[in-house]
């Protein structure tokens, strides 16, 4: 918080689309996850990217491939902890991981309040 750096939250008035006629970050997050051996085959150029081989089968087979519906906002001065924050922090800042591990700090977000937003990180 004292280093200037900005902990980004994406507000909660967000529904999912279970869905979906377009890909989304979301989306092929998930399914990557859900679904290793379509991994390999887009290694192998036999699909594009996640959503492509949800339209053309995954649908069908029950697979979810889940978007939010509306556009996100972001929230750049938030008041709380949120998931998106900490996973985004813990990526940028393994310092602070490392911290966490020792006691220091109990959650990305009470680095970024006390240091991180005044610093400029993003959360």
């Amino acid at each position: 918080k004292d280093e200037g750096k900005p902990y980004i939250c994406y507000d909660t008035d967000r529904s999912l689309n279970t869905n979906p006629t377009e890909l989304c970050l979301e989306g092929e997050k998930e399914y990557a996850r859900n679904n290793p051996d379509v991994t390999e085959a887009i290694k192998q150029g036999i699909y594009n990217t996640y959503f492509d081989h949800y339209q053309r089968y995954g649908k069908d087979e029950g697979k979810p491939y889940i978007c939010y519906d509306t556009d996100r906002s972001l929230n750049t001065n938030p008041t709380e902890l949120c998931l998106e924050g900490e996973k985004e922090y813990a990526r940028n800042n393994p310092d602070v991981t490392e911290a966490i591990k020792q006691g220091i700090y109990n959650t990305y977000f009470d680095h970024y309040q006390r240091y991180g937003k005044d610093e400029g990180k993003p959360y």
